[in-house]
């Protein structure tokens, strides 16, 4: 999560990067985070995969969103939500789409 700035400190990799190796050099030594994982904090080693209901459709995110009303996304590193089928609408946690039942419309 760091690299060595002009051979006098190290430096953190800003969030939405991260920088896996030790004794890197330079601020183009931090990679961005791919789409469907986050670097929240400054200095992360590695990137955090977002969780089943989160996505992050764009490289160096800083943050996974939540899926939004009518979606949802059942696994990790998602870089959208599914749109649930007619008749099915997403579970509290937004991780699946489940069919509305006998009595009930969407």
């Amino acid at each position: 999560g760091e690299y060595e700035k002009e051979k006098k400190t190290c430096e953190k990799c800003p969030a939405g990067k991260y920088n896996a190796e030790k004794g890197q050099s330079g601020p183009g030594s931090c990679e961005d985070c791919p789409k469907g994982t986050v670097a929240i904090t400054v200095g992360q080693a590695a990137c955090k995969e977002c969780t089943p209901g989160f996505y992050a459709p764009a490289a160096k995110d800083q943050d996974c969103k939540a899926c939004e009303v009518a979606k949802g996304s059942a696994s990790k590193k998602m870089t959208e939500c599914t749109v649930c089928a007619a008749g099915k609408v997403p579970n509290s946690g937004r991780t699946v789409c489940e069919t509305c039942p006998a009595g009930k419309e969407y």
